[in-house]
């Protein structure tokens, strides 16, 4: 049986070149839980965020992304 997952948009206040882009996307990616982020290059201050809730919350996706010095919000859960 496969994991449910739910997502939610995360909004980057600045807009980040891509190499910050990339390495934001990797951090993410590890956070426990964090199954896919997802951004297109005409958007790049929001983030699709996709997560396994039994393993993290959208709260702590976005804590840890502040932790890397970004400022940003859900906006859509």
């Amino acid at each position: 049986m496969q994991a449910k997952t739910v997502d939610f948009v995360l909004y980057i206040k600045d807009r980040l070149d891509e190499d910050a882009l990339a390495t934001l996307e990797q951090r993410l990616i590890a956070h426990d839980g964090v199954t896919a982020v997802r951004y297109q290059p005409a958007r790049p201050n929001l983030l699709l965020i996709d997560y396994d809730p039994s393993r993290t919350t959208s709260s702590a996706v976005l804590t840890h992304a502040i932790h890397q010095n970004i400022e940003a919000r859900l906006i859509g859960l």
